[in-house]
């Protein structure tokens, strides 16, 4: 009896290797939207030490301070664009992801149905063989 061998097992391999890949970078860019979301926890926590302090001083202090706030807030929309970056890359990593992870299953589906028609054709014939067998035997006893 010949063994079972898929005939896309080379193709399956590589679309397994593909999805790992896939979820790989998909657990890459999930941490890097973290790291991005921590920077910007933090770049707006340090805005509130930046504010200016009420009263008067010296035109040069207030413009030090409003520089220095001016610079918070530059760096507070930096990192709001590299978190919408960081979540825009996660949903691409996911869809990538996915994609790669559904043409595994397909191959899979695809394996498992070829499987079943093998272990029945195969079964079917070792049925026919074993009805030759008796046919046979039973024919050689009768004469």
């Amino acid at each position: 009896m010949k063994k079972y061998l898929f005939g896309l097992g080379g193709v399956k391999r590589v679309r397994e290797i593909v999805e790992e890949q896939s979820r790989a970078a998909l657990v890459e860019a999930q941490a890097e939207m973290e790291d991005a979301t921590r920077l910007l926890d933090a770049r707006l926590a340090s805005i509130g030490a930046a504010r200016a302090l009420p009263g008067l001083r010296a035109s040069h202090d207030f413009l030090a301070e409003r520089d220095q706030i001016d610079r918070h807030l530059m760096a507070v929309t930096a990192a709001r664009v590299a978190e919408a970056n960081a979540r825009l890359n996660v949903s691409l990593a996911r869809e990538a992801w996915v994609t790669a992870a559904q043409e595994v299953r397909i191959l899979e589906r695809l394996d498992d149905r070829r499987h079943e028609a093998w272990v029945l054709e195969t079964t079917r014939q070792a049925q026919l063989v074993t009805d030759e067998i008796a046919v046979t035997h039973g024919a050689g006893r009768q004469t």
